[in-house]
């Protein structure tokens, strides 16, 4: 089980990794093609791993199969039968649109542990707001958490 230091020393580092990150996605790959999520069953619309959030329930999403990994992995829901799944952003939006039409967001890229510290909605964005953006193709801005860009849409 790893310790509360060695979590927050990961945090920490992945905070200062995510501040070097580019503005925009390199241009070999569409905006938000692929979104990776933990999924028990092998179906489309399999059961998702969804957790608590001061909105209710909280869909996670992932930009890159390592992150959801690893939310997988230090949250050990990996004992539990749930695996990482790649979705196209279609798939998604039918996910968020049906099985899921009652999560209050979507947390994108979160790490292990906010659900339990109480800073979940530090990453989130509306469930509807996120379908809309993404069966957009993603033109325009980028999906920002509540807190960061330039207003909402």
């Amino acid at each position: 089980m790893p310790r509360a230091e060695d979590l927050t020393k990961n945090e920490e580092q992945m905070t200062e990794n995510a501040s070097t990150l580019p503005a925009r996605l390199p241009s070999g790959r569409a905006p938000y093609s692929s979104w990776w999520l933990l999924a028990k069953g092998g179906s489309p619309l399999a059961d998702v791993l969804t957790v608590g959030g001061a909105v209710g329930r909280v869909l996670p999403a992932f930009s890159h199969e390592d992150e959801a990994e690893m939310f997988l992995w230090f949250g050990y829901a990996l004992e539990d039968g749930w695996h990482v799944r790649e979705t196209s952003a279609g798939e998604l939006a039918s996910l968020l649109c049906g099985p899921c039409a009652d999560v209050g967001g979507v947390a994108l890229d979160p790490l292990p542990g906010m659900a339990e510290a109480g800073t979940l909605d530090l990453v989130s964005v509306d469930r509807k707001r996120f379908v809309r953006r993404i069966v957009a193709g993603g033109e325009g801005r980028p999906i920002a958490a509540p807190g960061q860009g330039r207003g909402s849409q």
